[in-house]
């Protein structure tokens, strides 16, 4: 069940309400005959006369290509209606020149507070721009994030296909979650250590990019003694640096397919 709302009918608190959930913006705001259809739990939203005559907006809850087929379903039903300015070569003309072809904005809102605290934030910023997705805060700017809030999403809609779209931000989102998880057991277990320790053994799992985040949380919180060693186990085929957030490595003892990487202080080496 939709209601509709015209703009100029909005009392202020509603218009506040549907900025604070980003249902509209000011080019909707800035429209005369601007009105919105909005279904009762507010999860769907279809805005007119806004930047583009028509935008379908669909929220909720970790299942991307669940959203994008409600999504799809109510632009069949418009479209089945309501003739669309559309190109056989460059797909769907929009006001906007950035979302020309297929239109489809995919956002994904993250909590990585952990990953904050490790300082691996900049790793995905790269990533992002290598597949095509914008990565930023939702709150402040790039070296001040509040509440560790991120958001990802397609930068281009033109050459691309929906399912590339959807799968590019699906991609980031699932790795910054399982390293979000994964940071989290790194600190839960470095912050459980009251005393300096004399020797740390970092075993498997080999595939888990789980050293730098344990030998960067070792440093943080000097956990490692004066003539402390750190003992990272790791396949043969995977390279140690001789430098590792701080920390020099001593030297290699190869055992078969595994190499045992140890690593202390500079001057130690």
């Amino acid at each position: 069940e939709f209601i509709l709302h015209r703009k100029n009918d909005l009392s202020e608190i509603e218009i506040n309400a549907l900025i604070e959930m980003e249902l509209i913006d000011d080019n909707f705001l800035e429209s005369q005959n601007a009105a919105l259809l909005i279904n009762t739990d507010k999860t769907i939203c279809i805005l007119i006369n806004g930047l583009d005559h028509i935008k379908i907006q669909v929220v909720g809850n970790n299942d991307i290509k669940g959203l994008y087929e409600i999504g799809n379903e109510i632009d069949d039903i418009l479209e089945s209606n309501l003739e669309y300015a559309f190109d056989k070569d460059l797909g769907y003309l929009t006001t906007c020149p950035v979302n020309v072809g297929t239109g489809l904005k995919v956002t994904n809102t993250i909590h990585i507070p952990s990953i904050e605290k490790l300082k691996q934030v900049d790793d995905y910023y790269k990533i992002a721009h290598k597949i095509g997705v914008n990565f930023k805060g939702v709150y402040g700017k790039t070296k001040s994030i509040l509440g560790s809030l991120y958001t990802i999403s397609n930068s281009i809609m033109l050459g691309r296909s929906e399912s590339n779209i959807i799968q590019s931000v699906e991609s980031m989102s699932n790795d910054l979650s399982k390293r979000e998880y994964e940071s989290r057991e790194v600190l839960k277990n470095l912050e459980k250590i009251r005393e300096k320790v004399d020797i740390f053994i970092l075993d498997p799992p080999y595939e888990a990019e789980l050293y730098e985040q344990a030998f960067r949380k070792i440093r943080q919180l000097e956990l490692l003694s004066e003539n402390g060693i750190i003992v990272a186990e790791h396949e043969k085929r995977r390279d140690f640096p001789d430098e590792m957030e701080g920390f020099h490595k001593i030297k290699d003892r190869k055992y078969g397919h595994i190499i045992l990487s140890l690593y202390g202080y500079p001057d130690k080496g």
